[in-house]
């Protein structure tokens, strides 16, 4: 691995790094952002606002979750 900026073809590899750096800030943000429609908000947000009751899986999962952080 080289220690110095520059390749040994005689250009430097820092606008390389700096265009696959903000390809990468692009990419996570577009993935960090989700559009809705606005039904698909309501729905959304009625789940949050009254969810619906667990199932026996999720009843089983806080079970194991209490009895792993359980500290007495």
């Amino acid at each position: 691995m080289l220690s110095n900026p520059e390749w040994p073809w005689g250009f430097s590899s820092r606008p390389v790094v700096a265009t696959v750096q903000d390809a990468a800030r692009r990419a996570i943000g577009e993935a960090e952002i989700f559009r809705l429609t606005v039904s698909d908000q309501e729905t959304f947000a009625c789940a949050l606002l009254s969810p619906p009751p667990p199932t026996p899986a999720m009843e089983r999962a806080f079970a194991r979750r209490r009895a792993l952080l359980h500290t007495e």
